[in-house]
């Protein structure tokens, strides 16, 4: 009768710890929620102002700071652009060099035969 009244009380004991314990992480769960909603709204308004909305409220400093973070953006994104069409400019002057040397290649390939054919030299050697 003992253990099985040590059972129960363990159990009950157990039980009380997993109710409270789900109370505690919802709460955390709640206090969690809270916080990322409040740095969603702080990015959704940081992206607002990134393009030119809700501007009013803002101060001089505020705007000043928007506005240099948007040049360095701007630069950033000038640059890359450059790059690449550096690149593709590159890659296209290859194609024109690999494109003029087949042709020069075949044009040369062409006369020879036609010197060859015309002077007899296949015959020859065949």
């Amino acid at each position: 009768m003992e253990a099985i009244l040590e059972r129960y009380e363990r159990y009950s004991y157990e039980e009380r710890q997993l109710t409270e314990s789900e109370a505690e992480t919802q709460g955390r769960w709640n206090l969690e929620s809270s916080k990322l909603k409040a740095k969603i709204e702080v990015l959704e308004k940081n992206i607002r102002n990134y393009v030119g909305e809700d501007l009013e409220p803002l101060n001089l400093r505020e705007l000043q700071s928007i506005e240099q973070l948007i040049e360095t953006a701007l630069k950033r994104v000038r640059t890359r652009k450059n790059q690449a069409m550096h690149e593709s400019i590159s890659e296209l002057h290859k194609k024109v060099i690999y494109k003029s040397v087949a042709k020069t290649s075949a044009n040369t390939l062409r006369h020879c035969c036609q010197y060859l054919m015309s002077s007899g030299g296949f015959r020859k050697s065949l």
